[in-house]
């Protein structure tokens, strides 16, 4: 499962993109989660967040 999302805006880089944004989840086993969230701004520091979540 995962989501993609481009911004856009007036003052911004390359056919107006400011930032790029994606975050992903996938099952590494049946009772064990990851998650990935990247935000990617154009021209600006990317932040990168993983973490995991384990049910029983």
């Amino acid at each position: 499962m995962g989501e993609f999302t481009l911004y856009f805006g007036p003052d911004a880089g390359p056919f107006g993109l400011t930032r790029i944004h994606a975050w992903l989840q996938f099952p590494l086993h049946e009772d064990f989660t990851t998650e990935i969230d990247l935000d990617l701004p154009i021209g600006g520091d990317p932040a990168l967040d993983i973490g995991w979540t384990f049910s029983f």
